[in-house]
């Protein structure tokens, strides 16, 4: 990746805006006694969709991390 650190930073809350995001969408169905969420949801092709989703861009999210903290950690830019 070839960006300045205003670009890293903005694409940085952009990646994390994605992850918040699916997280609530994975946090909204109903949830059991164990504050689990219920089984037949967590099955359902959307809820897996999600989830698929959510998997990715948290990947993405943990590489960007990897990659900004080596990248401006030694120019302090």
């Amino acid at each position: 990746m070839n960006m300045t650190k205003e670009q890293a930073i903005q694409r940085k809350k952009e990646l994390n805006g994605i992850v918040d995001g699916l997280s609530k969408k994975l946090n909204e169905p109903e949830k059991n006694e164990l504050g689990l969420t219920i089984e037949e949801i967590r099955l359902s092709d959307e809820y897996r969709e999600i989830q698929r989703q959510f998997d990715k861009a948290f990947k993405e999210l943990q590489q960007f991390n990897k990659w900004y903290v080596k990248a401006f950690r030694k120019r302090g830019k």
